[in-house]
C-alpha cells in the first residue's frame, strides 16, 4: 500500500519539494494510520495530509508515555503493541481504567477539554505509536466525521471503565453489557395483551348489543384485564431479568428465572477460554429485526448461551477481540519479563512496568484465646478470614432450623426450674431434692443436644486457600465419620452459583459449584450466604494462582535464558577485548 501512497503523493502539489526520504516517511505513516478505524472515511489524499503531521516514534515495555497531571496536548494512534491507562483514587488505589492496542488511540481527552492529564499510560508490550503535535491534533478534528468519532468513542471508553455490575473485578474493564432484546418482550407478552385487547371489544360489543347485563360484562372484562395485566408484568420482569457481561477478563451470564422456585444461576468463565461462538435466530421475528441468539463454547464451562441479542455479530467481534487482547497481555507481558530478566542479567538499566495491586484491605477475623475464646466459640460465624485462607460455614439459618428443637426444650426446662425454685402453689409443700433434679438434668441434656447440634454445623465448612479448595463435612466434636475433599487450583474449570428458590434469593443464601478436570461431580459449597461473593473470592483467587504459577514458570525459564545470553555476552566481550 505505501507504494500506492507514494504514488498518489508524487501527484499532490505540496508535497513535490519534499525531499523522497520525507515523501517515503509520509506514505510510511499513512500506510500505518489506514487500518485504524478513526480514519476509515478518509480518502488517500487526506489520509497523506494528516500523515504528514505526525511522526512515529516506538517505546519499550515499562515506559510511560503519559503521567496524569502532564499539561502537554499530544495525541497519540497505535502502530503496534498495547499500552495501559490507569489512575488513583482519592486514597492513593490504583484503578484501571482500560487497554489499547493495534489501530486504538488515546490522549484525545486533554487537547479536547483543554485540561491536564487525567490518567497515566504506560506500555505492556513494545509499542509503535504515530504521535501528532496539538496543531496536528487540531488538523484531525477539523474533519467533523472524525471530531465525532473521537467525542462519541471517547466518552463510550469512559462509560465502560465506570460502568459496574454486581462482582466486578478492579483490574477488569467492562466491554458489554446486554439484556434480551425488546424482540423477546414483545413474542412474550403478545398473548396477555391480545386477550386483553379481545376481551375489551368483545365487551364493548355486548354492552353495545345489550345481549347480557352490563355489571356482569365488566366484571369478566376486568378480570381478564387484570390477570393478564399481572401476566404481562410478570413476563417482563422475566425478560429484564438477565444479563451477559463481557469484560477484559471473563464472561459471565446471570440468570433470573421467574418459574417457581424462581432460582438465579451466575455462569463466569475466563474470556481466554472460548473456543467458538455461533449465532442463531428463532423464526421470522427474530430474523426481520436481526435478532439472534449467542452460544459460546467454552474450554471449561461447556456452552454459555444467551437468547434473544440485539446486536449479536457485534457482541462476538467483542467476545473474539477480548479473547485476542487477554492473550496478547499475556504474551506482553511474558516477553516484558523476559527482557527484564535479559537486561538485568547483562547489567543494564530497566524500567519494569509499574505493578497495579486491588488496595483492598484484607479484614481477618481476630483469634482470641482464653475466655474471650469460649464466648467467640458461640458466635456463629459464618465467614472466618485468615491470612492465607477464608472459611465459610453455611448460612446461620440453616444452624437456627438445627438448633430450634434442644433451644425450646432448654426454653422449656429453664421455665421448669424456675418453677422448682420459685416453689408456687403446691410446690411450696414438695422438697427441694424431689422438685430440682429433673428440670436440672433436662437442662444440662438440651444444652449438650444444642452444642451437639451447633458444633456439627460448626464444623462442616469450606475453606478456599491461595491454591487450593476444600470441602470438610465435620461431625459434632469430630466423633462421627467425617469427610475431607480437595483440589487445586491447577486443575478447576469453572464456577458457577445459584440461589435455588425465590425465598433464598431474596435471603441470598445459595449453592456454589466448582467444576474440575479431575472429579466428574462438581465441589460443591451447599447453603453458603452471599453466594455471589464466594464465587468471587474463588475466582479471584484462581486468577491469582494462574498469573503467579505462570510466572513461576516463566521464572524459570527466564533465568535459564539470560544466564545462557550472559554469558554469551560476556564471551563477545572478552574476544573484543
Amino acid at each position: 500500500m505505501s507504494e500506492e501512497l507514494i504514488e498518489q503523493l508524487n501527484t499532490i502539489d505540496r508535497f513535490q519539494s519534499l525531499p523522497p526520504e520525507r515523501r517515503q516517511e509520509i506514505a510510511r505513516i499513512a500506510a500505518k494510520l489506514r487500518p485504524a478505524p478513526l480514519f476509515e472515511s478518509l480518502s488517500s489524499a487526506e489520509l497523506l495530509a494528516l500523515a504528514a503531521e505526525g511522526t512515529l516514534r516506538r517505546y519499550e515495555s515499562g515506559d510511560v508515555i503519559i503521567r496524569k497531571g502532564d499539561t502537554d496536548k499530544t495525541f497519540y494512534v497505535i502502530v503496534r503493541g498495547y499500552v495501559r491507562v490507569w489512575s488513583r483514587d482519592g486514597n492513593g488505589s490504583p484503578r484501571l481504567l482500560n487497554y489499547h492496542s493495534r489501530g486504538d488511540f488515546f490522549g484525545e481527552m486533554a487537547p479536547l477539554n483543554d485540561m491536564p492529564r487525567s490518567a497515566n499510560v504506560d506500555v505492556v508490550e513494545d509499542v509503535e505509536l504515530v504521535v501528532f503535535s496539538d496543531e496536528g491534533f487540531e488538523r484531525i478534528i477539523a474533519y467533523p466525521q472524525i471530531s465525532e468519532y473521537l467525542r462519541s468513542w471517547g466518552q463510550e471508553r469512559i462509560r465502560r471503565s465506570n460502568r459496574a455490575f454486581d462482582g466486578k473485578h478492579w483490574d477488569e474493564i467492562s466491554i458489554v453489557l446486554a439484556h434480551k432484546s425488546w424482540v423477546a418482550l414483545m413474542q412474550m407478552v403478545f398473548f396477555p395483551i391480545t386477550l386483553i385487547i379481545l376481551s375489551l371489544a368483545v365487551g364493548a360489543l355486548l354492552h353495545t348489543l345489550a345481549q347480557a347485563p352490563s355489571q356482569i360484562i365488566l366484571s369478566v372484562v376486568i378480570a381478564i384485564s387484570v390477570g393478564m395485566g399481572l401476566w404481562t408484568f410478570w413476563m417482563w420482569e422475566d425478560w429484564r431479568n438477565d444479563d451477559l457481561i463481557v469484560t477484559s477478563k471473563r464472561i459471565v451470564h446471570i440468570e433470573r428465572i421467574l418459574i417457581p422456585p424462581f432460582p438465579t444461576e451466575r455462569h463466569e468463565e475466563f474470556v481466554e477460554q472460548v473456543q467458538d461462538i455461533t449465532t442463531r435466530n428463532h423464526g421470522l421475528w427474530t430474523w426481520l429485526f436481526g435478532v439472534h441468539s449467542l452460544e459460546v463454547k467454552t474450554a471449561g464451562a461447556g456452552t454459555i448461551r444467551f437468547p434473544y441479542l440485539d446486536d449479536a455479530a457485534h457482541i462476538q467481534e467483542e467476545i473474539f477481540r477480548a479473547r485476542r487482547l487477554a492473550r496478547t497481555r499475556r504474551i506482553g507481558e511474558e516477553r516484558s519479563r523476559i527482557r527484564e530478566k535479559l537486561l538485568t542479567e547483562l547489567e543494564r538499566p530497566v524500567d519494569p512496568i509499574t505493578p497495579l495491586e486491588s488496595g483492598e484491605q484484607v479484614q481477618v477475623t481476630p483469634e482470641h484465646t482464653g475466655l474471650v475464646r469460649i464466648v467467640d466459640y458461640f458466635i456463629p460465624r459464618t465467614r472466618i478470614v485468615k491470612s492465607d485462607q477464608i472459611i465459610w460455614r453455611k448460612h446461620w439459618l440453616i444452624l437456627l432450623g438445627a438448633i430450634v428443637p434442644p433451644v425450646l426444650l432448654l426454653i422449656g426446662c429453664l421455665i421448669a426450674l424456675g418453677l422448682a425454685l420459685a416453689r408456687p402453689g403446691i410446690l411450696a409443700r414438695v422438697p427441694l431434692s424431689y422438685t430440682v433434679p429433673v428440670p436440672l438434668l433436662a437442662l444440662l441434656f438440651a444444652f449438650a443436644w444444642y452444642l451437639w447440634r451447633y458444633d456439627g454445623w460448626r464444623n462442616d465448612v469450606y475453606i478456599v486457600t491461595e491454591s487450593r479448595i476444600v470441602d470438610i463435612e465435620g461431625s459434632p466434636f469430630h466423633l462421627q465419620k467425617e469427610s475431607r475433599k480437595e483440589s487445586t487450583f491447577d486443575v478447576i474449570q469453572n464456577t458457577d452459583a445459584s440461589s435455588p428458590n425465590w425465598l433464598f434469593r431474596v435471603l441470598r443464601i445459595g449453592n456454589v459449584e466448582i467444576h474440575t478436570a479431575s472429579q466428574q461431580e462438581p465441589f460443591s459449597f451447599d447453603l453458603v450466604p452471599r453466594p455471589e461473593e464466594v464465587q468471587q473470592e474463588i475466582f479471584k483467587r484462581l486468577t491469582a494462582f494462574r498469573e503467579s504459577r505462570a510466572r513461576e514458570e516463566n521464572e524459570r525459564q527466564y533465568n535459564e535464558f539470560s544466564r545462557w545470553f550472559g554469558t554469551y555476552h560476556r564471551s563477545l566481550s572478552e574476544q573484543k577485548e
